[in-house]
C-alpha cells in the first residue's frame, strides 16, 4: 500500500510540475512583448523550475518502481516517524479525496455539477498531496541522517 500511495503522489506531482511548465510556455511561445523583469523570471523561470522538479521526480519514481528503495523501513526516531507517518496520512487523505471528487464529478448530472464548484471546494486540499510526499521524503532523510551520525 506504501509503494501504491508514494508512486501516486509522485504521478500527481509530476504532472502538476508538467502542468505548470506547459502553462509557462504558453506565455514564452506568445508573440505579446514582455517588459518587465518580474514577468521575464516568472514567464522563462517557472517552467524551467518546473521541468528540473519534473526531472528529479521521475528519478525517484523510477527507483521506487524498480524496488531500490524500501519505503517498509522502521524508524528508530521520533521526529521521522512523525514525519513519514504525517507525509502519509496527508498523501492517502488527499488521495481519497481527488478519487471522492472524481467520482463525484463524473457521476452527477452537468445542471448540478454546474452549481457545485467541486474543483474550487476540494482544490486546496487536494494540493495536500505534493506537502504529504515532501513530509516523507524529510522523514526519510532525517532518519538516514540519525543513522549516519549514530555510526560515527
Amino acid at each position: 500500500m506504501r509503494k501504491f500511495l508514494v508512486l501516486t503522489t509522485l504521478i500527481v506531482t509530476m504532472l502538476a510540475a508538467l502542468f505548470g511548465a506547459l502553462a509557462g510556455a504558453r506565455y514564452v511561445l506568445s508573440p505579446a512583448p514582455v517588459l518587465q523583469v518580474g514577468t521575464l523570471l516568472n514567464v522563462y523561470v517557472r517552467p524551467v523550475v518546473a521541468l528540473l522538479a519534473l526531472i528529479v521526480l521521475a528519478a525517484r519514481f523510477k527507483d521506487i518502481w524498480k524496488g531500490s528503495v524500501r519505503l517498509d523501513e522502521p524508524c528508530e526516531h521520533k521526529i521521522a516517524g512523525f514525519a513519514q507517518g504525517l507525509g502519509y496520512v496527508l498523501m492517502g487523505g488527499a488521495l481519497v479525496l481527488l478519487v471522492g471528487v472524481l467520482a463525484l464529478h463524473f457521476s452527477i448530472s452537468a445542471r448540478i455539477r454546474a452549481e457545485l464548484p467541486l474543483f474550487f471546494l476540494f482544490g486546496p486540499l487536494i494540493a495536500l498531496m505534493p506537502i504529504g510526499y515532501f513530509l516523507f521524503e524529510i522523514g526519510r532523510s532525517i532518519e538516514r541522517d540519525r543513522q549516519l551520525a549514530a555510526a560515527d
